[in-house]
């Protein structure tokens, strides 16, 4: 617990320094602003502290080779029909303020996103209750609509990056 500050004057931005604050915790900011007359305004809010980004995952898919996952791919995992794609990702993970949402662009060249509906970043809120698998966490699924029906042979680039609840954002996949 900070003792109060009183500051005299106009001022618009104030920074404390060496403040220890851990990761992963939650703090109680409180401003108080008074004019002369002593007349007083007061604001709370919430502050999470993280000062590290989520780690980056990957896609899951089923394989036979190098290890024999406990998972099973089912059709729905990773493929796509005319203008869907269907998505699944896995082991993005944030040890301190955990995973808040997804961002996922689709597009038909790298560093494009012309393929979805907005023609911008797709948000898919985090499912911490879909089947867990160990060190991996919850698998996480999206049913994308994309622009145009895709062809045989067409190719897509995706990005998925994870944001944890601080606001801080992985590496895309």
């Amino acid at each position: 617990v900070l003792q109060p500050i009183k500051i005299l004057g106009h001022l618009e931005r104030w920074t404390l320094n060496e403040l220890y604050l851990k990761d992963g915790s939650e703090y109680t900011v409180m401003l108080r602003s008074c004019n002369n007359a002593l007349l007083c305004t007061e604001q709370n809010t919430t502050v999470i502290i993280d000062s590290t980004a989520p780690s980056v995952g990957s896609l899951a898919i089923e394989t036979d080779h190098v290890i024999k996952l406990t998972r099973s791919a089912g059709s729905d995992f990773l493929g796509w029909q005319e203008n869907q794609v269907n998505l699944t990702w896995i082991g993005f993970i944030d040890p301190h303020t955990d995973i808040e949402q997804y961002g996922i662009l689709i597009g038909d060249s790298i560093f494009t996103r012309n393929l979805i509906q907005r023609d911008k970043a797709v948000l898919i809120k985090h499912n911490s209750f879909g089947p867990n698998f160990a060190h991996e966490g919850p698998l996480q699924k999206a049913t994308l609509k994309l622009n145009r029906p895709l062809k045989l042979w067409d190719k897509i680039y995706i990005k998925i990056w994870a944001e944890n609840k601080a606001g801080l954002k992985s590496y895309p996949l």
